[in-house]
């Protein structure tokens, strides 16, 4: 009876699932001018003691500093380091043309050097000739931010909830990985599209022909018209507070904070979050609110026009009384379809929840509202699917469906409208009966 499809899982909104191949350490160039770096233009940029680098969490960043020209009286100049993550590709413009061009370095990996400028044989006061180019250096792209997971009262300090009020991302709605942060859609309730069709008579009679009476024939049927009802396909789910820090990348994660991870075998630190297991991850003002069901089923009703097709009979008031059904008779039924899984496409997913206050751990997978790049790595797996945790299973484990339908129903009908007369004993005219019904398909 129901064989249309139903729409996707109820309440989406993608984000992106990268894994942390190693701990998170921000890019650092060792300062090759002697200066502190302390004055100058920071765009996503940090100076710590002797050091530049670019602000944890920012794909890329601009530091202009202020190179004073000795050659000239109170003349300052600008060179500037320019940083692009994931590629890790470092430029410097203005040139340094001592002996040999001076290389900046993250550890022991040479990521750049310094390039050519246009103030010529002009020198610092240390005695390293530059030369300087003017450089107004405009900023480069904003903070990619990590989003976890909280069930405490209390958000952390730097961190906002973006599940707890209407119109945020995650109110009331199923993280799931997609390529384009923000992007929404499902519903809650579905119904579907049916078709039907109606069978013969199920009990006959016979009588002699005639026009005394007009009633259905023995093999009429009728047109019909089926209704299924709308309902919430919801799968299993347990809700949390999504939360995004507020400055790209954190150092340190809050004692409390629910990540992902590969692993039913955490890091040190962190303990298994049970409390979601077989359920899927939804966001919401509170935490620990659970609902939704594994299956679903519909009611499904149908009513049919009057017969296709009547036939005339004849009376005689020496006859018994016999009732049959009027040629304007129709017929109603109902019935429930067959049960169809609630669950849409997941991916199985392990909970682990800091003990304490830690640096983010290499194997941890964070959601984020962009591509951070450096040491994390997008997991393609988590594209189009839900997170429902599984601690039996495990990671990565995939199943469940963003259609369905339901098998086919049979629907037998009431009887219809009747009549009585004295019909007129008989066999030349087999009619339907005063109870028959029909089996809707």
């Amino acid at each position: 009876m129901v064989r249309a499809f139903a729409e996707v899982a109820a309440g989406a909104a993608l984000l992106l699932f990268l894994l942390l191949l190693s701990p998170l350490s921000a890019l650092t160039f060792t300062d090759t001018t002697n200066a502190d770096f302390a004055q100058g233009i920071h765009e996503n940029t940090e100076n710590v003691n002797d050091d530049l680098r670019l602000k944890a969490g920012y794909l890329q960043g601009r530091f202009t500093s202020r190179v004073f020209d000795a050659g000239q009286v109170q003349v300052w100049g600008t060179l500037s380091w320019n940083a692009t993550l994931p590629t890790l590709t470092v430029s410097v413009e203005n040139d340094n043309v001592g002996a040999e061009p001076t290389t900046l370095v993250d550890g022991t990996v040479r990521i750049g050097r310094i390039t050519g400028g246009s103030y010529l044989d002009t020198r610092t006061a240390n005695g390293v000739y530059e030369n300087i180019a003017e450089e107004a250096g405009a900023p480069y792209g904003g903070a990619v931010n990590l989003i976890l997971f909280w069930d405490g009262a209390s958000i952390p300090s730097g961190w906002t909830c973006i599940s707890d009020e209407a119109g945020e991302p995650f109110y009331y709605r199923f993280p799931m990985g997609g390529s384009t942060y923000g992007t929404t859609g499902g519903t809650e309730t579905h119904t579907h599209s049916s078709t039907s069709s109606c069978g013969g008579p199920s009990a006959t009679l016979q009588r002699n022909s005639g026009t005394a009476v007009t009633t259905a024939t023995s093999t009429h049927t009728h047109t019909t018209t089926s209704t299924v009802s709308t309902e919430n396909h919801l799968p299993p789910y347990y809700d949390l507070k999504v939360i995004r820090y507020d400055s790209g990348i954190p150092s340190i994660l809050p004692a409390g904070v629910i990540a992902l991870f590969p692993s039913t075998s955490l890091p040190p630190g962190w303990s298994l979050y049970t409390a979601a297991d077989n359920r899927f991850l939804r966001g919401a003002p509170s935490a620990g609110v659970t609902g939704g069901n594994p299956t679903h089923t519909h009611s499904v009703s149908v009513s049919t026009g009057n017969p296709s097709q009547t036939v005339g009979l004849a009376t005689d008031p020496c006859d018994a009384s016999t009732a049959y059904p009027t040629s304007t008779h129709t017929h109603s039924g109902s019935g429930t379809s067959s049960a169809a899984s609630n669950l849409p496409s997941y991916i199985t997913v392990v909970l682990g929840k800091a003990d304490s206050d830690t640096p983010i751990p290499g194997g941890m997978i964070g959601m984020f509202d962009g591509t951070p790049g450096g040491n994390w790595t997008v997991l393609p797996s988590f594209s189009g699917r839900f997170l429902m945790e599984n601690l039996t299973a495990g990671y990565g484990v995939t199943g469940g469906s963003s259609t369905h339908s339901h098998s086919s129903l049979n629907i037998t009908t009431g009887t219809g409208a009747t009549a009585s007369a004295n019909l007129d004993a008989g066999s030349a005219v087999t009619f339907a009966s005063g109870t028959h019904t029909h089996t809707v398909t």
